[in-house]
């Protein structure tokens, strides 16, 4: 083969690599799309126990930013998650997930139902509240 053929070969192939993952949902946590299709709206996230706090695992976002100045812009649903988007006053959009640790304050999402957000304090457990959409 010639080099003008490997390098069309070698460009087609990458072509073909790139659509693929061009077309993912980019707001999967997983790299492979879900199988099953969304024929329902989800109602409700499982929520965490009310025992539970932060961990150093939980995604923290916008902490930078106390909770009065971040406003829920939306909310999609997938068939085994959901995202909230937030705007924050210089109209940047961040999207985030049921267990995500949000604000200057550390807000953990613990649950995403279809009409409000509820949100768990990180160094008070007991302290909640809900954000209606």
């Amino acid at each position: 083969m010639t080099k003008s053929c490997l390098t069309a070969l070698l460009l087609a192939c990458a072509c073909f690599v790139g659509a693929k993952e061009r077309f993912n949902d980019p707001f999967s946590p997983t790299s492979q799309p879900s199988n099953h299709q969304l024929t329902n709206p989800i109602a409700v996230e499982n929520p965490l126990p009310q025992h539970t706090g932060c961990d150093a695992n939980n995604l923290r976002l916008i902490d930078n930013l106390p909770l009065a100045q971040l406003n829920v812009i939306g909310l999609i649903h997938y068939a085994d998650h959901s995202v909230v988007l937030w705007a924050t006053p210089d109209e940047v959009i961040i999207d985030s997930r049921l267990n995500d640790v949000i604000s200057q304050e550390q807000w953990q999402i613990t649950a995403i139902e279809t009409q409000r957000i509820v949100l768990q304090h990180c160094q008070t457990p007991s302290l909640q509240r809900s954000i209606p959409l």
